[in-house]
């Protein structure tokens, strides 16, 4: 996507009057389903990433990419407690494991979670 395609930072209020922006220039976004998605490096000088995420997911309108701050897939996923995306995060099903046995009520045996994501 070209910078002239790129769409600006929307905005959406919700009932409340509380108004939302759009994720910027992140590594990992997620989306209203609490899938985190990871967005490519940008050969542009102004951004830093791509607009969407490396599997081309795209919202419906009206939606909007929320902002992870996570420096690893690892950390967006267990750090906000969200679904990786099959496609765009590489290591997606250890780290759904590794998710619904720490968040999940269900007990799962040789998860092999890292203590530091045990609560």
């Amino acid at each position: 996507m070209s910078e002239s395609e790129r769409p600006e930072r929307r905005t959406k209020t919700d009932r409340t009057g509380m108004v939302t922006r759009e994720a910027g220039d992140v590594r990992f976004v997620s989306s209203p389903s609490r899938t985190v998605h990871e967005r490519a490096e940008s050969d542009h000088e102004e951004y830093d990433y791509e607009y969407h995420p490396k599997c081309g997911q795209r919202l419906p309108a009206g939606s909007l990419w929320g902002s992870v701050d996570a420096d690893s897939a690892e950390e967006a996923v267990m750090g906000y407690n969200l679904t990786p995306c099959t496609k765009c995060i590489g290591e997606s099903r250890k780290l759904e494991t590794w998710r619904m046995d720490v968040f999940s009520a269900n007990v799962i045996h040789n998860a092999d979670t890292p203590e530091r994501w045990q609560r």
